[in-house]
């Protein structure tokens, strides 16, 4: 396992996460996989976020579970100033789906099969900023 991936499997040890993907040289698909596969028999929804985005909140999240109660059988997808991104929330209605993925995309194939159960959820567009390089990182602010 290169060292940045172990850097950060054992980061989310520390917080009593445990890693799932089984074979993460893929990409996305296989982590999805592995998380449907960990879902619980009764789990209804299944939502995938990225951990390089730090600024969702709370508040982001429950947009995404109030669309999805309002459409069981569907994808609840952010978006930021109307372009598509992350987190995905699909309905156990895809989980054979998300199970046959492959590849590094992830759920974009599923979520391309259904657009007709895609509903998309305007969130702040600072939400859904991604950090992967500490030069990604705001600068800080001066106390007051």
């Amino acid at each position: 396992m290169p060292a940045r991936r172990q850097r950060g499997v054992d980061l989310g040890r520390g917080v009593g996460c445990r890693p799932i993907a089984e074979n993460a040289d893929e990409g996305r698909a296989a982590s999805v996989r592995a998380a449907v596969r960990a879902a619980r028999a009764e789990t209804d929804a299944i939502l995938f976020a990225l951990a390089d985005q730090p600024f969702l909140s709370a508040a982001d999240f429950a947009a995404l579970v109030d669309a999805f109660r309002s459409d069981p059988r569907g994808i609840a997808r952010a978006q930021y100033a109307g372009v598509p991104g992350s987190p995905v929330l699909f309905a156990r209605e895809h989980f054979a789906e998300l199970l046959a993925l492959r590849g590094k995309d992830g759920g974009r194939a599923v979520i391309a099969a259904h657009p007709e159960r895609v509903r998309g959820i305007e969130l702040p567009p600072e939400h859904g900023r991604d950090l992967d390089t500490p030069e990604d990182l705001p600068a800080p602010r001066a106390p007051r």
